[in-house]
């Protein structure tokens, strides 16, 4: 019996240490520098894509944990950024003026809510200064400051219109858009726009698809999915090779003893 708790913690030791070392989290990242050519963001030792300005790329799969940034434009330079990244955790990286230069900002995605549509926006945009959103004509942030990112709106199903107004005079500063936004979704709008380039807001659907990688939760993780899981057949196997083992010394090692008698 000791044998095969030794077994056990072997096997929980090594799954510790293959969900570690498999942390992942998914990343996309967005243009918003304007006057500045397409860029392309590295996190670690991963490319998640090249966008120009007013874009975004898709979702990248990245290693979880501390991790560089580094987003290169050609004929321009290089900008890098510390980032910390939970396992299992969805963000959305935004390139944003800063001076005559640029930043990189993290933003931590939502998650949807069944039944009900959410929605932020992240504020990316230095000459629109601190304005208000609405969605159809009701005030839902108000002197939204650039960088910031508000909180996620929870609203029912629906068509809205969004606004983004100065708050002194209550004129639209960009033209307001339509959203559809249905049950069960979560979308992330990124103000863009100044150095001559129109102000809009890019919408984005938060909705990743989970990594397509070993279990990485333990011995819990190992029991999910649809048939034999293979850290559970692998634990299976081992404990049947060190039972039987065991039976077999222990059958076969009283006769041997007799043999010897």
């Amino acid at each position: 019996m000791g044998a095969v708790l030794c077994a056990l913690a072997a096997l929980m030791l090594m799954t510790g240490s293959a969900s570690a070392a498999s942390a992942q989290a998914q990343l996309r990242f967005v243009h918003a520098v304007p006057g500045v050519g397409a860029a392309e963001l590295s996190v670690g030792d991963t490319t998640v894509g090249t966008a120009g300005f007013g874009e975004a790329t898709d979702f990248a799969t990245v290693a979880a944990g501390g991790q560089e940034a580094s987003l290169a434009v050609p004929g321009v330079g290089k900008l890098t950024s510390e980032v910390r990244l939970e396992d299992a955790g969805a963000y959305t990286v935004v390139a944003m003026p800063k001076g005559k230069s640029a930043e990189l900002k993290l933003f931590a995605d939502g998650s949807p809510t069944s039944g009900k549509a959410r929605l932020r926006i992240i504020h990316a945009s230095s000459e629109l200064g601190m304005p208000n959103a609405l969605l159809n004509g009701e005030t839902v942030a108000e002197m939204l400051e650039f960088g910031d990112a508000t909180p996620y709106w929870t609203v029912a199903p629906g068509t809205y219109d969004l606004e983004v107004q100065d708050p002194e005079s209550g004129d639209n500063v960009m033209d307001p858009q339509n959203v559809a936004l249905s049950a069960g979704t979560s979308w992330t709008g990124v103000v863009v726009g100044g150095g001559g380039e129109k102000a809009r807001t890019l919408l984005l659907s938060d909705l990743v698809s989970a990594p397509t990688a070993a279990p990485q939760a333990g011995l819990g993780g190992l029991l999910g999915g649809d048939g034999p899981p293979w850290g559970f057949a692998a634990l299976a196997a081992l404990i049947a090779g060190t039972l039987g083992g065991l039976t077999h010394r222990v059958l076969s090692g009283p006769r041997r003893s007799r043999l010897f008698t």
